[in-house]
């Protein structure tokens, strides 16, 4: 069972998309992930008027409603500057507040520079656990035509070069 409900950008915020879940499952449908694209462009829960604050208090929400409702929330953040022109994305780059690291189970990250996208591959990283340390990262091949990931066997980032983006290639 799926259910899909979209809201525009900064209509819904955490508390509200929380009340959606709760008449859900008066309804009978138990949700065991929930996806929020994207966080950050969800309306303010608190935090006063400074955006850090707000950003911090959205995602203090997101970690409640997933242990209130013992399921799994997954959302996207962005990186900072700093991590736009970088290879590697890495817990130091997270846009607007670091925080929110403090409030997640694990964020991940998907990497991938031109030569990656050339060959039709991408890397993902856990840059982020609350309970243990992040392992290293896979590299997965892509079916770009189809927008998704080929699963199988992933190929291990030491096993394979792709941080030199020489365009020559």
């Amino acid at each position: 069972n799926l259910r899909i409900i979209a809201y525009p950008a900064f209509s819904v915020s955490v508390n509200d998309i929380q009340n959606r879940i709760e008449e859900l499952a008066q309804e009978g449908f138990i949700a065991d992930v929930v996806v929020i694209d994207y966080a950050d462009i969800t309306k303010p829960v608190g935090g006063g008027s400074e955006l850090r604050n707000q950003l911090d208090a959205t995602w203090k929400a997101l970690r409640a409603f997933a242990m209130k409702f013992h399921c799994c929330v997954i959302t996207a953040s962005q990186t900072n500057r700093a991590g736009l022109n970088s290879s590697i994305v890495s817990a130091e780059t997270i846009s607007e507040d670091i925080r929110k690291l403090a409030h997640i189970t694990s964020m991940v990250s998907l990497e991938q520079t031109p030569k990656m996208y050339k060959n039709h591959i991408m890397r993902i990283r856990n840059i982020a656990m609350r309970n243990g340390q992040t392992s290293g990262p896979c590299v997965f091949p892509q079916a770009l035509g189809l927008g998704q990931f080929v699963f199988g066997k992933p190929i291990l980032a030491e096993n394979l070069n792709m941080e030199d983006d020489d365009s020559s290639e």
